[in-house]
């Protein structure tokens, strides 16, 4: 997928910037909690070191957090688990889930107004035209 080709290259370069070391990358099968469980056990495998981990969703990173309350790893102090979505689900647990807000009501309108334009009901984008909407990181008990 396209947009997940593009955060991957923004993190990739933001921590190029910064001077860190070029992540590990795991590429699970789907996005599950179990996918999430499967993507920390590989990646710790690969770099016991490992001190962070940024899941693609809030609930992949939810199966990142149960694995490493299953092999009593200490969260944050071990490793920092953040997730992508801003899931309820990740507010109740404990600790509760650092993780990446994307305004999802600012998506849904803008896209409704994008295809009443295409309609003729409104002003028409321009072709090739991007819209960013920003996000928020919400810092939690998790990293």
């Amino acid at each position: 997928e396209s947009r997940a080709a593009a955060r991957l290259s923004g993190f990739t370069a933001a921590l190029a910037e910064a001077g860190a070391a070029p992540p590990e990358i795991e590429t699970p099968a789907d996005l599950s909690i179990e996918a999430g469980r499967v993507s920390l056990d590989r990646l710790l495998a690969r770099a016991p070191d490992l001190d962070g981990v940024f899941f693609a969703t809030d609930v992949m990173a939810v199966g990142g957090l149960l694995e490493c309350q299953s092999r009593g790893i200490d969260v944050p102090g071990r490793i920092a688990i953040v997730g992508l979505g801003d899931l309820e689900i990740g507010r109740q647990l404990r600790p509760a889930l650092t993780t990446v807000r994307i305004p999802a009501y600012g998506m849904g309108r803008r896209a409704g107004e994008l295809i009443l334009a295409r309609l003729g009901k409104g002003a028409a984008p321009r072709e090739g035209q991007v819209i960013d909407l920003g996000f928020s990181l919400i810092w939690r008990q998790s990293s």
